[in-house]
């Protein structure tokens, strides 16, 4: 960014774009997702043109805006101390072997996690000789809009350096903004709730269970009332030592991280009456699971 004008508040627009940068647009209520990023890589030779898979990184939204909200606070701190750090969360990722992060059933997604967390440097993993890659990340909230509007205006990054500002055509075209005014919200994450089957008398335990990654949110405008509730995992284990199979009910194993559970409810509040209630969509979904 452009120190002149640090003293503001740090946005998109104040950045240098480059024509390789990834712009992730992510919807309101949305951020319990995941990024997904292959890296493969192509050889020469006896094998011309082979293109084989390094490895691969999930991202999860939630992790990664929390990290730059992060990393813009700490840049605001740096400007009191003298010491002016990027706004930009800058870091090398572990890729993970595409073999090893197959899904099995019932490890609660133990496999699709990274061995090691982010560093600032690609030579203090512990695997020296482990492929990893350098991400540099900005979050950029959408902009507040007059209380109840509903506007559908094109997003669009700058223009690189020495094009006109003032042309419209040097923007790059994304998907529309939806922003209005947030009077209230509310937003609850739970890592994780177990529970338990108990023979009391004979203080056996017979099955027990966890729900993990739990993400509630309550969103309100004057012209939308969104809800929304995600759960990332939901497994139940037999616990008797002569039973056929450890696992009674979990998600089936997929290649793909996904939640488990997901609904997600708009509420049109301008349509809505006393004894009419008016919804623009309400969303479920549900995985398959395996019962043994």
């Amino acid at each position: 960014p452009n120190e002149k004008d640090s003293d503001g508040p740090v946005s998109a627009e104040s950045l240098e774009y480059f024509s390789g940068d990834l712009h992730v647009y992510v919807p309101p209520q949305k951020t319990t997702g995941s990024i997904s990023i292959s890296v493969v890589g192509e050889g020469q030779g006896q094998r011309l043109n082979a293109k084989s898979e390094l490895g691969i990184l999930n991202i999860p939204l939630g992790a990664a805006i929390t990290a730059c909200i992060d990393s813009v606070e700490e840049h605001f701190d740096s400007q009191v101390k003298g010491d002016v750090v990027s706004p930009v969360y800058l870091r090398w990722f572990p890729l993970e072997d595409p073999k090893a992060s197959r899904a099995i059933e019932g490890d609660r997604r133990v496999g699709s996690r990274p061995r090691e967390s982010e560093k600032d440097s690609d030579n203090v993993f512990n695997d020296y000789l482990s492929p990893c890659i350098q991400l540099a990340m900005f979050w950029n909230p959408e902009v507040d809009f007059p209380d109840g509007e509903r506007d559908d205006i094109p997003r669009g990054r700058p223009p690189p350096s020495g094009a006109a500002a003032q042309d419209p055509t040097s923007l790059v075209q994304e998907k529309p903004i939806h922003s209005s005014v947030v009077d209230q919200y509310f937003n609850a994450d739970i890592g994780q709730v177990s529970f338990a089957l108990i023979d009391s008398r004979k203080a056996v335990e017979l099955v027990s269970g966890c729900i993990c990654d739990i993400n509630v949110r309550y969103w309100v405008t004057k012209a939308k009332t969104r809800f929304g509730v995600a759960v990332g995992w939901f497994q139940l284990d037999q616990q008797d030592d002569y039973a056929r199979e450890p696992v009674i009910l979990a998600p089936t194993p997929s290649e793909y991280v996904a939640t488990v559970f997901q609904i997600l409810a708009v509420k049109d509040n301008l349509r809505s009456k006393n004894d009419v209630l008016s919804f623009e969509f309400i969303d479920f979904s549900l995985v398959e699971f395996d019962l043994t």
